[in-house]
């Protein structure tokens, strides 16, 4: 049996355009957030595991790429997202290979998250500037008693918070789970230019810079893999232990 470290737990809302979790969330490279579940779950007997391709650890971040039984490539990322000092590492790790990522030009995914969440404008406008391409973009909400929860749009065309979307799907939400405040957006993954990529490093207000799946892609490609440009990254998003472990310790 498989043993994984986080199983999708979702409330969805809607047919489509946004999901809303009481628990942490994970990106995809690839295709759509899901929202997941920390706690190692086991998998059904019967699910084939992932025919390897490649795995390699730097240190304070590793992965493991595999192929599934569609014959796709996969590759989860693995960091120590539970403690201050494991968090800082993962953020400095990333921030070094940004550097390196950002001289070889084209475009660079990313998942950005920041130290506290931005006001909805103050997002647009900072999106807007970086000419970020979002793909997902997560907002922190809370309910009438405080209960944390999240909203995750996934934007398409060039609006990076279409306002429209963001009324409609929050209704539905107010809908099925009462009365929701929004506080902002605390993370966003999607394509930047590499030379943008200095002016993320140099910005005050984001935590984690992540481009592990850039950096993956360049490692499998490097390795030989023929469609390393293909790969699904699957990269935990650690605001809610950022939370949890509290805010202070990330500013």
């Amino acid at each position: 049996m498989v043993r994984l470290r986080h199983i999708a737990r979702i409330i969805a809302y809607g047919t489509a355009g946004f999901i809303i979790a009481a628990l942490s969330g994970a990106l995809f490279s690839g295709h759509s957030l899901q929202a997941l579940d920390l706690r190692p779950q086991t998998v059904q007997a019967g699910v084939p595991a992932p025919e390897p391709v490649r795995s390699a650890d730097f240190g304070t971040w590793s992965y493991k790429a595999g192929r599934n039984d569609k014959g796709i490539l996969e590759a989860t990322v693995v960091y120590d997202s539970n403690s201050v000092k494991g968090l800082r590492a993962y953020a400095a790790a990333n921030r070094a290979a940004a550097a390196q990522i950002a001289a070889l030009g084209g475009p660079v995914e990313i998942q950005v998250v920041f130290r506290e969440p931005l006001g909805l404008e103050e997002y647009r406008a900072w999106a807007s500037a970086l000419g970020l391409a979002a793909d997902t973009v997560e907002l922190r909400t809370l309910d009438a008693v405080g209960q944390r929860s999240t909203l995750s749009l996934f934007p398409r065309g060039k609006e990076p918070l279409p306002q429209a979307a963001l009324d409609t799907q929050l209704a539905g939400a107010n809908k099925a789970a009462g009365p929701l405040t929004v506080r902002g957006v605390f993370a966003v993954r999607g394509t930047v230019a590499a030379t943008r990529l200095p002016e993320v490093l140099a910005d005050k207000r984001i935590f984690l810079p992540d481009i592990t799946a850039a950096f993956i892609k360049r490692d499998l490609a490097t390795a030989g893999v023929a469609d390393a440009a293909q790969v699904r990254v699957t990269v935990f998003q650690p605001y809610w232990q950022m939370e949890d472990l509290g805010l202070d310790s990330f500013r």
